[in-house]
């Protein structure tokens, strides 16, 4: 946070599966303004190993990063192709906020 209580920067949460300590996957959160201008926090992407997909690991590290940034209002921005990534979203909430010409959703999930 900056002097004028502006969230900056950016945040990365990685999963490591306990056995090995092999890097499972990855969240990216980014400081940014909502399409109503609002301050928020968007997650940018979520990244899982192929070989651990369909395995929760995805939803667990968005778990992890909704309950950090509960009082946020958290966004995303989903491509036509991220269909696991937009339902994912849906399930914990989040609502299509508008569709781009392209075809990309821009979702929200407001705070509790």
């Amino acid at each position: 946070m900056n002097d004028s209580g502006q969230y900056t920067g950016h945040s990365i949460l990685m999963l490591f599966r306990k056995s090995d300590d092999r890097k499972v996957g990855f969240l990216w959160l980014c400081a940014v303004q909502d399409l109503a201008g609002r301050p928020c926090t968007e997650i940018r992407t979520i990244n899982i190993t192929k070989s651990m997909r369909g395995k929760g690991c995805g939803t667990r590290l968005l778990s992890i990063a909704l309950d950090e940034y509960r009082s946020h209002i958290v966004t995303a921005k989903c491509y036509p192709g991220s269909v696991l990534m937009s339902g994912m979203l849906k399930r914990r909430g989040f609502e299509v906020m508008g569709t781009s010409e392209r075809g990309s959703e821009f979702l929200c999930l407001e705070p509790e």
